[in-house]
């Protein structure tokens, strides 16, 4: 499914509509069939640390105005995923549910929830969601990017959708890149992080 969007935001505040968009899909999986689902940044959707969904968002920008957004959602609705490789770490909603599901009752929540989200984007209550449903704070991570390989603990999430790490070399923000679930922290390792 693809959204073409017109949000009247500055462009560096772009990774909102993943923000909102996530945070849509996120709600309806609950709603809908009460499944938890979690935003792994910094564009997928996670059940039980595998993947169910996946977002890209490609925007058409001058100087520093948004002219529009094109969002791209795939989401594994009625999809075997028995035969796909186990290093793919996939599920599906059917998959999940033991029974497929309409996928126009899906499709038309999604839209209802995402024009709820969408109208508040650039909204504290939206980013405080969206932090509170991340499978990806309390996690160490590798996250690869243009600039190389990062390791790291996972310390924050920013209002722009920066990735907040603290690394060997001390703390780093990254802004785009491939992030790996790599181990989960524990309480101490929590607390030292955020400390």
């Amino acid at each position: 499914m693809s959204l073409v969007l017109k949000p009247r935001i500055p462009l560096s505040n772009f990774f909102r509509i993943n923000m909102a968009v996530s945070t849509a899909i996120s709600r309806v999986f609950f709603d809908l069939y009460g499944l938890k689902a979690s935003i792994k940044w910094p564009n997928d959707l996670l059940i039980n640390e595998r993947k169910i969904c996946g977002i890209l968002t490609e925007v058409s920008a001058e100087m520093d105005k948004l002219d529009y957004a094109v969002v791209g959602i795939g989401i594994n609705a009625n999809v075997n995923v028995s035969g796909f490789p186990d290093q793919w770490m996939a599920t599906s909603l059917s998959c999940e549910l033991g029974h497929d599901i309409p996928r126009k009752d899906l499709i038309r929540k999604l839209i209802e929830e995402i024009d709820v989200l969408y109208a508040g984007i650039d909204t504290n209550e939206l980013y405080a969601e969206w932090c509170q449903r991340s499978a990806t704070l309390g996690k160490y991570v590798r996250v690869s990017s243009i600039l190389g390989d990062v390791e790291g603990k996972v310390a924050g999430l920013t209002e722009d959708g920066a990735l907040c790490l603290r690394t060997q070399e001390g703390e780093i923000r990254v802004l785009a890149g491939d992030c790996v679930h790599l181990r989960t922290l524990s309480e101490e390792e929590k607390e030292e992080t955020w400390a």
